[in-house]
């Protein structure tokens, strides 16, 4: 007989995601385990209707306890473990029923994927493709979890908040293996509001955490991450730097992914402390010669200080370790700019353009700059085609048909300025008062044009939500 898993989870008032969450494992799990820690909606008789046995567990202020009172109740072999804002595709269903025959592992690492749209979240990637999973989001920032293990009565979980089983599994003897199947994580649906209200109650439990154990320096870095998310950079660096003075007692070294020193330099630069910023990405670079993030934050640090020389010696060090993708050489094409090299700039950028194409940060960039260098060299046709191929290529990045529709109105093509603009307003309606600013200003050139005088308007540009590059400026 084949090994069975047992589903369980915990919630409050998640009447809005819990359905998806148990119709995703239906047919997989034997059971469906749902905790509920005091909900005042409709989260319990959804659950139930949805064929999950609930239990109820008073909420204590410990995300540990209240897991484990959830796979108490569990009699499969294995036990899966989601959140009610997650899903696992019916698809994989399989290859988890593969995962429980491997008689040498007892806990898997699953990809967590939240997906947002913020591609300018540390470690975001884009979807390499639409599926029913990603929804309408274009990216996601990966996470490792340990959500699949072994059913034994020794494996428990720990800490108060961020909860992890891993320790247990690894204190008592078990193996965990890193495996590619992804958990699909839906936060970034939930409103702004159930987004602070959650952040505050993971702050209070950090802390409260603190006061029971001051030398955990796990709970200071997840301390330090929250307080910098919740733009609180002095406290911040205070709690990362208890991590680094604490490190040494831990089963993890934080300072081995340079990680670490990545959040402490940020929170350096925000409490306008660039020279300890550099010191420390210095040492995350020293720490883990691959760390991209660590490379192009020094970089950037080093052109705002105009440290130029120092700065190339920084990407030429990322490209000979390894790490060479389009942020790189879009660092390396904005070096070039400062320095007045337009066509060696170029260069970095069209080679960049070539590296990992798709939604990203660090492409947006380059195509942009690239556009501003055309334009200064006087390469119009290249410059608009270039953001007529990007458009093709990734066509929900508004920088490109702003810039477009700037650069269309200024050379007198009033229709392809205006047919920009209302694709602006068709794929994000909440830019109306952009567009309408925008087509008020290209109705003012095309009088001014028949009237003869060539002149152009760019009033009220900076205040725009949507800002298209200046061929002035670059995307560092």
């Amino acid at each position: 007989m084949p090994p069975t898993i047992s589903f369980c989870m915990i919630a409050k008032n998640e009447e809005a995601y819990i359905a998806d969450c148990l119709n995703s494992v239906k047919g997989l799990a034997k059971e469906m385990i749902v905790v509920d820690t005091g909900s005042a909606d409709k989260t319990v008789e959804i659950a139930e209707q949805c064929g999950a046995t609930v239990h109820h567990f008073p909420w204590n202020g410990s995300f540990a306890d209240a897991r484990n009172e959830s796979i108490k109740y569990a009699t499969g072999d294995w036990i899966l473990v989601l959140d009610a804002d997650e899903a696992i595709s019916l698809r994989d269903h399989d290859r988890f029923r593969a995962l429980t025959e491997q008689s040498s592992v007892d806990g898997y690492l699953l990809q967590q994927l939240n997906y947002t749209n913020d591609s300018t979240r540390l470690r975001w990637e884009p979807c390499s493709a639409a599926t029913p999973e990603s929804k309408a989001f274009t990216g996601f920032v990966p996470c490792p979890i340990c959500r699949f293990y072994r059913n034994k009565p020794t494996y428990r979980y720990r800490y108060k908040i961020h909860e992890m089983i891993n320790e247990s599994i690894l204190d008592h003897g078990g193996r965990i293996e890193l495996t590619g199947l992804p958990i699909h994580h839906y936060k970034a649906f939930k409103t702004k509001e159930e987004t602070m209200e959650k952040a505050g109650r993971y702050l209070q439990l950090l802390e409260q955490q603190i006061r029971d154990n001051p030398h955990d320096p796990k709970t200071y870095y997840e301390y330090g991450q929250l307080l910098l998310n919740l733009k609180r950079p002095e406290e911040a660096r205070a709690a990362l730097l208890k991590v680094h003075e604490l490190e040494h007692t831990a089963k993890y070294a934080y300072s081995a992914i340079g990680f670490l020193q990545y959040l402490l330099a940020q929170a350096c630069l925000q409490t306008s402390r660039p020279d300890e910023a550099i010191d420390w990405l210095k040492k995350g670079i020293a720490h883990q010669p691959k760390s991209k993030n660590c490379y192009l934050l020094l970089g950037n640090v080093l052109i705002q200080q105009k440290k130029f020389q120092e700065a190339f010696s920084v990407m030429d060090q990322a490209i000979a370790n390894g790490v060479s993708d389009n942020a790189i050489h879009n660092t390396l094409g904005v070096l070039f700019l400062q320095l007045g090299m337009l066509q060696d700039a170029v260069r970095c950028f069209e080679y960049g353009r070539g590296i990992n194409v798709g939604i990203n940060p660090a492409i947006e960039k380059i195509n942009n700059n690239l556009f501003a260098c055309y334009l200064q060299l006087g390469r119009i046709q290249d410059a608009e085609e270039l953001l007529e191929q990007a458009i093709k290529e990734t066509p929900r990045v508004a920088s490109y048909y702003a810039n477009l529709a700037q650069q269309y109105g200024r050379s007198g093509k009033a229709g392809k300025a205006r047919e920009k603009l209302e694709k602006i307003r068709e794929l994000w309606p909440e830019q109306q008062a952009y567009i309408d600013q925008k087509l008020h200003e290209l109705g003012m050139m095309e009088k001014d044009s028949m009237k003869g005088t060539g002149s152009t308007s760019s009033e009220g540009s900076k205040n725009s939500t949507i800002q298209p590059t200046s061929t002035r400026q670059v995307q560092a």
